[in-house]
């Protein structure tokens, strides 16, 4: 119907506002977005990467919703580094094909080995992670990197 493609492209923090002004005609509706439906993902990542520029694109054209965390601006934690070594590998998450470790001094590359070592690099030069990666509201890693097969997998073509 035209009010359910309509109803699809809006977000829900707009649908929750038009509830409030219509006094609540479309709380079933809101529940179920709010409830079960919504999944709130954060891609990490910087914004002139070519990888992550795809993504967004990707996810944009297919109304997915997500936060972006800019490493450049926001930086990342220590924290967030281990919990995601605790489901990636570091030779995934560490980016060696990109400038910015192939411009790395050999001291820095050996460090960047071990789990210690890595862990500063990244968060001294975040540019080494792996990108984009996205992450689920409970931290858990839905994906790192980026391919149209990739993204359609795991959205479903949303």
């Amino acid at each position: 119907t035209c009010f359910g493609r309509w109803f699809n492209k809006i977000s829900p923090v707009k649908v929750i506002g038009l509830v409030r002004l219509y006094g609540g005609m479309l709380n079933n509706i809101v529940y179920s977005l709010r409830d079960k439906d919504m999944v709130t993902m954060i891609m990490y990542g910087i914004p002139n990467c070519n990888s992550v520029k795809k993504a967004r694109v990707w996810l944009e054209h297919h109304n997915v919703e997500y936060t972006f965390h800019d490493y450049k601006k926001l930086g990342i934690s220590s924290e967030k580094i281990e919990a995601w070594l605790g489901q990636i590998p570091l030779e995934r998450l560490l980016n060696k094909a990109g400038m910015t470790y192939r411009n790395l001094n050999s001291i820095e590359k050996e460090s960047a080995s071990e789990k210690n070592g890595a862990i500063a690099i990244m968060i001294e030069k975040p540019s080494v992670i792996k990108r984009p990666l996205i992450e689920d509201e409970s931290g858990k890693v839905m994906c790192l990197g980026f391919s149209d097969e990739l993204y359609e997998d795991l959205f479903n073509g949303k």
